[in-house]
């Protein structure tokens, strides 16, 4: 749990239906509403690091490829121009 001095407090409104399964879940777990709701927060930024991250090493590996690809096509081009040259 983080030092008092590291925290902040703010106001939050939920719909009372979301409240009630907030504090199910809370019950369920053992701990208090505000300890609940900090954990799915938590839990809720891990995994948006972990997607990111994921975009993060697709888009590396689409620059990779796209790479490849304009060498390949450079290739072509000269290939081409060779041939084109050629009486």
């Amino acid at each position: 749990m983080p030092k008092e001095s590291d925290t902040m407090q703010f106001k939050l409104r939920l719909p009372k239906s979301l409240h009630r399964k907030m504090q199910r879940d809370a019950d369920r777990h053992g701990q208090t509403l505000n300890a609940e709701i900090l954990q799915k927060l938590q839990a809720e930024d891990a995994s948006w690091e972990f997607y990111k991250r994921i975009d993060e090493l697709k888009l590396s590996k689409l620059d990779k490829r796209i790479d490849e690809l304009k060498q390949s096509f450079d290739e072509v081009v000269l290939i081409l121009k060779s041939q084109k040259e050629r009486p």
